[in-house]
């Protein structure tokens, strides 16, 4: 199963966007990825339907979707997704981002603003 770390350390080594936004934010996005790294060793795998994510990373996918229609985007992008799933409870993505000094209101604040 795919959950909402795989999407979010996903997000970190194949996209720009949500290193740039952790930037802008002041977060080191190596560290970041570095600590996703350990926690999902060998996370990258082939979804077939939407059946192979977990329930949290569904709801991540949902709250993108979301996202993007409050701020009045036309499209998802990684940078929705990246903040969606780091909003979802999920002790893992909790414990890779505690102690950052990261709000989601921030981060939202960036990808609105088209950070």
């Amino acid at each position: 199963m795919i959950g909402v770390v795989d999407v979010a350390h996903g997000l970190l080594v194949d996209g720009v966007w949500a290193s740039r936004l952790l930037l802008v934010a002041g977060v080191d996005p190596y560290a970041v990825e570095a600590e996703f790294e350990t926690k999902t060793p060998g996370f990258f795998s082939e979804p077939s339907n939407p059946k192979d994510f977990t329930k949290a990373a569904r709801k991540a996918i949902a709250r993108a979707k979301k996202l993007a229609a409050t701020l009045g985007h036309e499209n998802i992008t990684s940078s929705h997704l990246f903040v969606a799933c780091l909003s979802v409870e999920d002790e893992t993505v909790r414990t890779i981002m505690e102690g950052r000094d990261l709000e989601l209101d921030e981060l939202t604040g960036l990808v609105a603003s088209g950070c």
